[in-house]
């Protein structure tokens, strides 16, 4: 990395860069969040779960902690029910959602905020 950072920069872009941040009112985001793992465990999130959990897989390795899952894998274990991973699997989403907001709420300045409904 210290190789790239010393070479000069050539052909920088000499023009106007302009950012955007493109937002949805939060329930809207939530709601789609919680659309998207109901598909995603129709689509088969479950098995490729399932895989994972037959791997006797490494609890502590980032994979094991994605979101949903922690959760799906504590079904698989016979700790929880479905219902209750799938529920607390779209709390997690929630709230990572929620980080993001803030994150861009503090940190981002855009040149345009674009408010979609």
């Amino acid at each position: 990395m210290t190789y790239w950072h010393n070479k000069p920069r050539q052909g920088a872009i000499k023009k106007n860069i302009y950012n955007f941040l493109i937002n949805l009112e939060r329930k809207l985001i939530y709601k789609k969040c919680e659309l998207r793992f109901d598909n995603m465990l129709k689509e088969g999130a479950l098995k490729e779960v399932k895989k994972l959990h037959l791997s006797n897989i490494d609890r502590s390795l980032p994979v094991a902690k994605c979101l949903g899952v922690k959760w799906l894998l504590s079904y698989l274990d016979k700790q929880i029910s479905l219902e209750d991973a799938v529920k607390l699997s779209k709390r997690d989403t929630r709230r990572y959602v929620k980080r993001q907001i803030t994150w861009f709420n503090h940190n981002y300045i855009p040149y345009k905020v674009i408010y979609l409904k």
